[in-house]
């Protein structure tokens, strides 16, 4: 007991040379608090091995306050040990021992941590980290943690989606001979079909990486259109066919027709057929329509003919 009261008087020696080397002792109204404060040395241990030295004063009475004095990070794994106890009150010696530094990069997340761990499997266990099943990474359970270790946890989700998509229904034209060419209808109306389909999609820290059909099933069929489609050729006549030595083009006079309509003319006895546009009406013969000489040579018919038996005037589509 009395070698311990020795050590420590030589120990508050030793301190106090420290505070007048130091220059911690002040006069006039500082006195007090300057009095309040306490050498402290600290040695920091890096997980390399490396010691770096600070020294400085506290008046705290607690760990943490006076490392905090001394302008040292203080990291909650971190082991410290202190001689002697502060709350003696003659200053002490700090040694703080750094945990190694792990970065953990988790998802799209990156994290520094800090553990006494010796294995990947007891740090993750420590922090409470969780690995999925399907999860990446690029290490094993049992690999050895270093300082500055970095862990990358690539977040693996596969799972299954349903998505409905649209099938197009079929058009079926059906010829109508009752209805005029140029005309249509809708019998029946078409309807989409839907079919449902089920993927298996894959996803990497929350970005879909791939995306595999599994199943696909019709869940309505769809309904055709059917549509009628006219063939019936308007006729406005048949009947004999003349030349106008007075007009030319592609032209022609015609009692059934508005002037400015055009008009296909079908020679019957050869099948040849022209194009003529109306010049208006005015015919006083029998004759069904008057060609200009340039329509009436090109149904396949000379002007010394005079006259084409049968011709059939048809409504141009």
């Amino acid at each position: 007991m009395r070698n311990f009261f020795y050590a420590v008087v030589a120990i508050s020696i030793a301190l106090s040379g420290f505070y007048y080397s130091s220059g911690i002792y002040a006069t006039g109204n500082n006195l007090q608090a300057k009095e309040a404060e306490l050498p402290y040395k600290l040695i920091e241990i890096k997980p390399s091995g490396e010691e770096e030295f600070f020294s400085g004063a506290s008046a705290s009475e607690e760990i943490e306050g006076i490392i905090k004095d001394l302008d040292v990070v203080l990291y909650d794994e971190d082991k410290i040990s202190v001689f002697p106890d502060p709350k003696i009150g003659i200053g002490s010696r700090i040694k703080l021992e750094r945990a190694p530094k792990i970065v953990v990069k988790d998802g799209k997340r990156t994290k520094d941590y800090r553990s006494w761990a010796l294995t990947v499997g007891e740090f993750l266990s420590e922090k409470g980290i969780e690995l999925g099943v399907d999860d990446k990474t690029n290490f094993r359970q049992d690999s050895r943690i270093f300082d500055n270790s970095e862990l990358i946890i690539t977040r693996v989700a596969i799972t299954q989606i349903k998505e409905k998509e649209l099938i197009d229904f079929k058009t079926i034209k059906k010829e109508d001979s009752n209805m005029e060419k140029g005309l249509s209808r809708i019998a029946q109306k078409g309807a989409k079909g839907e079919k449902e389909l089920t993927y298996e999609v894959r996803r990497e820290d929350g970005e879909e990486v791939e995306r595999r059909l599994l199943n696909s099933e019709i869940t309505k069929q769809p309904i055709e259109e059917i549509v009628y489609i006219g063939t019936k050729v308007v006729v406005y006549g048949i009947g004999e066919a003349s030349f106008d030595n007075t007009v030319s083009g592609m032209v022609a006079t015609c009692n059934l027709v508005s002037k400015g309509t055009e008009i296909k003319v079908v020679n019957l006895s050869n099948g040849r057929s022209i194009t003529v546009t109306s010049i208006g009406k005015g015919l006083t013969s029998a004759r069904i329509i008057d060609l200009s000489p340039q329509a009436f040579q090109a149904l396949g018919a000379s002007l010394g003919q005079g006259i084409i038996r049968s011709v059939r005037l048809e409504k141009v589509y």
